[in-house]
């Protein structure tokens, strides 16, 4: 069964490390391999911010994360799952979870980057309602594609959903 907890300091190695293994030994994106080993992610212990972690049993397989940019707009980030445990509903799990932090607290639009490789999370993206966006976004980098999310239009799809 899998278990989701939320980011505290004693887990930094342990996102590093997922993010890691996914984006340089799965991915092969080696220039990110001393940012990422060194990441602090001290901003995920900020009130405004979150990240959780996935696991089962002591096995840590996935993490996803929300950052506030503004008094609107939240960044989704950390979206990393272990390759064995993908399309499974994980990934989903841990987007809704995103989500819904970012209705409570009363955000309009969520933003996020990816890569041109990395098909299957693009489509995992725009299956839930995002749409390219060809604008800037903080904390994300030249080479990625934006992403944005209308929070309004993504609860009337869970509410319909639910009926």
């Amino acid at each position: 069964m899998v278990e989701i907890v939320e980011y505290t300091e004693e887990y930094r190695e342990v996102v590093n490390k997922i993010m890691y293994d996914i984006m340089v030994e799965e991915y092969g994106f080696t220039d990110f391999s001393k940012e990422i080993l060194e990441a602090t992610n001290e901003e995920y212990l900020m009130e405004e911010n979150k990240l959780w972690l996935a696991k089962i049993e002591e096995e840590f397989i996935g993490t996803m994360g929300i950052i506030k940019i503004d008094e609107e707009n939240a960044l989704l980030k950390k979206v990393y799952v272990k390759e064995e445990y993908r399309g499974n509903g994980l990934s989903q799990q841990l987007f809704d979870l995103c989500l819904e932090y970012a209705l409570k607290n009363n955000y309009r639009f969520v933003q996020l980057g990816t890569y041109e490789r990395l098909t299957r999370a693009r489509n995992f993206y725009t299956k839930n309602g995002f749409y390219e966006y060809k604008g800037d976004f903080p904390k994300t980098r030249d080479d990625e594609i934006r992403f944005l999310l209308d929070l309004s239009q993504y609860a009337k799809n869970k509410q319909l959903e639910n009926v």
